[in-house]
């Protein structure tokens, strides 16, 4: 049974977020609580994260931010991988029903060379839900084949 993060608080430029404590091996951070479950699927995934918010802009949307590209690959890879049909084209640009296709944005750094970018993802507040149940299902068939009912376990 994990124990339950105790509440902070913290002021944002959209307002007051509830944070919470979230620490997944050496890994820790306040993250606000709306999104906590999520990041700690992600940094459990072993998918590292830079930032987070679970209203980015004030319109309601969470974002994840990533200062490494293939981070942000590993976690719609992964998600993806048991999500709905539904949800799997929202991660990819249809935006039926509209406005609820995901945004994401890459930031090149002023030296070209320094590759992979950081960049992030944006997605409805109510992919949540079937975001933690697509790394539910993720973490489960991981168990399964830890457990020696399948392949050999890999991570991405």
């Amino acid at each position: 049974m994990k124990k339950a993060p105790k509440e902070h608080s913290v002021e944002t430029l959209e307002g007051r977020h509830r944070t919470v404590l979230v620490t997944v091996g050496s890994t820790s951070a306040m993250i606000d609580a709306a999104i906590a479950p999520l990041v700690q699927s992600l940094w459990e995934a072993g998918i590292a994260t830079a930032e987070s918010c679970e209203d980015d802009r004030g319109d309601g949307w969470p974002a994840i931010y990533f200062d490494r590209s293939d981070d942000l690959s590993k976690f719609v890879t992964l998600a993806a991988r048991y999500a709905s049909a539904a949800l799997r084209r929202r991660m990819t640009g249809d935006p039926s029903p509209p406005r609820n296709a995901w945004d994401y944005g890459i930031f090149p750094h002023a030296d070209v060379e320094s590759v992979p970018f950081p960049c992030f993802a944006r997605f409805p507040r109510s992919d949540l839900a079937p975001l933690l149940r697509s790394f539910d299902a993720l973490f489960a068939s991981w168990d399964k084949m830890r457990a020696g009912a399948g392949p050999k376990a890999t991570k991405v």
